[in-house]
């Protein structure tokens, strides 16, 4: 069973009120950042680092107690929805349990389906790390906006 950070009730109501919200920001983005258009193709060694980079910020987060890392790193509607409170909130239970991810670094991601970029330019990415003795597992949204991506949606667990 997998164990997301607020609880799997939680996480989808999270999920749920997210991918709302990015429904409706997206549709504003694309009319005011025109310029900014996601790339059409991201390559292998990009997306482990953009996967690294959420998973680790979790984690230092979590270790240091100081979400406002994370929270930069998101998309401007998450920005909006979370304080750093929020995001500290979000992550209690893996906080909580005393999960550690940082040995992730030291792996590979396995994407569990093909990275899929929308139409609106939402890039989804799922997978995990087979970290022992429980893998962690992602679930991550990513928006380009100004230039760069940053997390749109952020789901971490292990099983």
């Amino acid at each position: 069973m997998k164990k997301y950070c607020g609880g799997a009730q939680s996480y989808r109501r999270q999920r749920a009120s997210i991918f709302f919200a990015i429904g409706l920001l997206v549709t504003n983005d694309h009319q005011s950042h025109a310029q900014d258009r996601a790339p059409q193709v991201v390559s292998g060694p990009e997306l482990s680092m953009m996967i690294r980079n959420a998973v680790i910020a979790v984690h230092h987060a979590n270790i240091t107690g100081n979400y406002t890392v994370l929270r930069d790193l998101s998309a401007r509607h998450l920005r909006e929805e979370f304080t750093a409170a929020g995001f500290a909130d979000l992550f209690r239970t893996l906080r909580e349990q005393d999960i550690t991810l940082a040995g992730t670094v030291l792996l590979d991601p396995v994407l569990q389906n093909p990275p899929k970029l929308s139409s609106d330019g939402i890039l989804h990415l799922k997978g995990y790390f087979d970290s022992r003795p429980d893998r962690v597992y992602f679930d991550l949204l990513f928006l380009h906006e100004n230039e760069r991506w940053l997390i749109a949606d952020i789901g971490i667990g292990v099983r």
